[in-house]
């Protein structure tokens, strides 16, 4: 049998676990479920025909060939002003002409570095239209 001294630490334990869990029952914000379209879905493009195929690498030889052009003015650039040139020095510099195109056939701006102080290395983003991608087309010297 309980003694008077001991149904008041129990009842007070009760108590206390019924008010406290009563104070922060707040429940946890439910999580929304991802949209249907969120989900991954693979699929899987035809290869490309001999059309595109051909159609793209005329693309990169035409790429090349401006960059190359690109390339011979600032590397020019570099001998005579001792440094790196963006693309705007080069027309400025009278270089290259205005209407030669500082954008390789998908639109993007070429890109001029001089890494390491060393070379001009032209590059072109290529068809995905962003730099340090796999199909980057870079024109470099010897």
């Amino acid at each position: 049998m309980l003694g008077s001294g001991m149904v008041r630490p129990v009842a007070w334990v009760l108590l206390s676990a019924v008010l406290l869990s009563g104070c922060s029952s707040n429940p946890p914000p439910e999580t929304p479920a991802p949209p249907a379209s969120a989900s991954p879905v693979f699929t899987f493009a035809p290869p490309p025909s001999e059309e595109d195929r051909e159609l793209l690498d005329a693309q990169i030889k035409l790429t090349q060939t401006v960059g190359l052009g690109l390339l011979v003015s600032a590397a020019i650039f570099v001998t005579t002003k001792g440094r790196c040139p963006s693309l705007e020095e080069l027309v400025e510099s009278g270089l290259i002409a205005q209407g030669l195109s500082s954008r390789d056939v998908w639109g993007t701006p070429y890109r001029i570095t001089c890494p390491n102080g060393g070379s001009p290395v032209v590059t072109s983003a290529g068809p995905d239209l962003a730099f340090d991608t796999p199909d980057d087309l870079n024109v470099e010297g010897e």
